[in-house]
């Protein structure tokens, strides 16, 4: 019986495992998976500044300089004549110039033809923008095509767009790539078929592996062209940046940009060149194209020369068998227990928690590394194999405990018939029912039963007790017992003055709650006012109803503002009204807790509901308490921001 224990929960997790990669496997999982990978990034530690790649970026104050866009032929000839006297090693020009703009085309196409380690853009099909002509007939030019997911954001970059043999266009790079390419050309590091695979792009350190349709989380995404992962650079400031006409007027100090990368392009919001990365999830700020352009060109150069890694995925299968080993283990933990926990939720719940903690640290770390272990699958079938081997060792162990009662309990038996009958019978007798279930209790004691009944036993005391006071509750609608005879004295409702009574009332469940809650005695503001000195009316019964009113809505409100996180203890308050309104009662209670959401005020009247671990009945009485003074009971509440009840009795009041 004991291997069936291990056994079967192992097969659930196995199962679990299955199913969940399955549902990996259509691809709805990946979209989780892009969003884990995202949060990866922005938990990176932050890097240093690349000093290698400076920025210059065209802004709305240096159009307004220019007194148009784009600008004139004549103006970028004398910006890259003014740059070059800083001697870049390259400068990459993030601007479409397939056309001229004239005047000055003369003098900037010859700066075109005559400066080697400048580079133009173009952009491929479907949509083509041509490089400039000289540039693009010296071979001076990269591909600027984006290759964004299914949710708009770049987590892969071209290395060259076009990966077939036989298209013209396969040989054109990337812009980045192109970048990196004249910069590591300096540097002794030049472009080769990689020693692992002849298909692959080898730049010093680094190989190139192509990006397939199934690494990490992806599933069947397009993988044309070479692509590859990025490891991009975390923001806020990865690059130097200056203002384009900063270097026009001179204002750059004179070794700025010397053997450097220099990257020109749009930098205003007015440009509209902005691109989503793994930190605009949170964030909601695309980058701009000379950042992702500086990015790409980072990644190279610092890979090829062994600074940083490129990301890596481990294969298919590797990641099938994290997924059911991580459910079979938790499967397998939880079946070694032989014995019912007395929280066996709890327990589940909290080896699934910290195996998954245990789960995600070690993919990020792995991340660190550069290697991109997909989570998603593995804590989806986690939590499944968890909740079902627990649902399974439920089962399991209360059949086990109904088989040993069978066994064990038959000298108890005349006991559970009395109880059956007297939970059937009148409130009045549930005392009756405690008093045998107590007796029961020690007669398993004194006959030495096992762990799991005697815990059974306890377990149906305690029931048994809390159905008693919610009897009591229903009593006293009915009128069949004084309210809260065991918490409110006789003499706080022997006065008939309202003042007198809303003062007391709010002394006394101050006094019981901050037993409770002991922030109550310091933090909590109490204001109540009542602007008349009435006489209630002589009922006896409506006295007790107004007292159970109040404390009842008092412990509401204290318990809402205990469950809501202030920023200082002063911002605990709690407003008591107390007024006539057309010769009738009305009351009003607001305070500042956790609030409620539109379906749980339209569900707070209900009997037995409750927001929190127990059973809720005193709004329930209340209402029912109301309906017999034709009164009525509003609720106002928003979550997060407090409640407002309003109670309103007709008819009671007498000067």
């Amino acid at each position: 019986m004991k291997n069936k224990k291990v056994f079967v929960p192992i097969i659930m997790g196995l199962v679990s495992s299955s199913l969940v990669l399955g549902l990996r496997a259509t691809g709805l999982l990946q979209f989780w998976e892009w969003a884990v990978y995202d949060r990866f990034f922005q938990a990176k530690p932050a890097e240093s500044i690349d000093q290698r790649i400076i920025l210059v970026g065209i802004t709305e104050e240096d159009v307004q300089q220019a007194q148009t866009y784009p600008f004139s032929d004549a103006l970028w000839a004398k910006f890259l004549q003014k740059l070059t006297v800083y001697q870049p090693r390259v400068i990459g020009l993030d601007i479409f110039r397939d056309q001229t703009v004239p005047p000055g085309s003369e003098d900037l196409q010859t700066i075109f033809q005559t400066f080697p380690n400048l580079i133009g853009i173009t952009k491929l099909p479907p949509e083509p923008i041509q490089a400039p002509s000289i540039l693009k007939d010296k071979n001076q030019y990269g591909d600027v095509s984006g290759s964004p997911d299914l949710d708009g954001v770049n987590r892969r970059v071209f290395l060259y767009p076009i990966s077939e043999i036989n298209n013209p266009n396969s040989q054109i790079p990337s812009f980045g790539l192109k970048l990196a390419y004249l910069y590591l050309k300096k540097e002794g590091v030049v472009s080769k078929h990689s020693s692992l695979n002849a298909n692959w792009l080898q730049l010093g350190k680094a190989h190139f592996r192509p990006f397939e349709s199934n690494d990490g989380g992806y599933v069947r995404a397009k993988a044309g062209g070479y692509r590859i992962l990025l490891n991009w650079r975390k923001p806020p400031q990865q690059f130097q940046e200056v203002k384009f006409y900063d270097v026009i007027n001179g204002k750059i100090p004179s070794d700025f940009f010397e053997d450097r990368i220099v990257i020109v392009g749009a930098s205003g919001l007015s440009f509209n060149d902005f691109h989503e990365t793994p930190f605009t999830a949170t964030s909601q700020k695309p980058v701009r194209g000379i950042d992702l352009h500086a990015q790409v060109t980072s990644a190279i150069i610092s890979a090829a020369l062994g600074e940083r890694f490129l990301i890596k995925t481990i294969p298919d299968y590797v990641e099938w068998l994290l997924t059911i080993i991580l459910s079979v283990t938790s499967a397998f933990f939880l079946g070694k227990w032989q014995k019912l926990p007395s929280n066996l939720v709890f327990s589940s719940l909290s080896l699934a928690f910290m195996s998954s903690v245990v789960f995600v640290i070690f993919s990020y770390v792995a991340f660190l590394a550069s290697w991109w272990i997909p989570v998603v699958p593995g804590l989806i079938a986690l939590w499944i194999t968890c909740t079902h081997t627990a649902y399974y060792i439920y089962g399991y162990q209360l059949k086990k405990i109904n088989n040993n009662l069978e066994k064990k309990l038959t000298i108890t038996q005349k006991l559970f018939d009395t109880l059956e009958q007297e939970m059937n019978s009148p409130a009045s007798n549930l005392e009756i029912v405690l008093h045998s279930i107590e007796k029961q209790n020690n007669l398993v004691k004194y006959l030495n039963f096992d762990q799991d009944y005697q815990e059974l036993n306890k377990n149906i005391t305690e029931q048994i007790k809390q159905c008693q006071k919610y009897w009591s509750r229903l009593n006293f609608i009915w009128g069949r017992q004084p309210l809260l005879q065991d918490r409110i004295p006789y003499e706080l409702i022997a006065n008939s003055n309202l003042n007198d009574l809303l003062e007391k009332a709010v002394l006394f469940n101050k006094n019981i709650l901050k037993t409770k809650y002991t922030w109550i005695q310091d933090s909590l503001s109490i204001y109540y006012s009542c602007r008349f000195d009435w006489e209630l009316s002589t009922d006896f019964n409506f006295r007790r109803y107004l007292i159970y009113i109040l404390s009842h809505l008092i412990e509401n409100s204290v318990e809402a503002i205990n469950e809501k996180a202030h920023s200082k203890s002063s911002d605990r308050w709690l407003k008591i009204w107390m007024f006539s309104e057309n010769a009738s009662l009305k009351i009003k209670i607001q305070d500042n807790g956790i609030g409620m959401t539109v379906q749980e005020k339209n569900r707070a009247c209900e009997p037995f509901f409750s927001t929190k671990n127990k059973l809720g009945l005193g709004l329930y009485v209340s209402q029912q308490i109301l309906d017999k003074y034709e009164g009525y009971l509003k609720i106002d509440s928003e979550s997060g921001k407090g409640t407002e009840i309003q109670v309103y009795f007709a008819n009671l009041l007498q000067n």
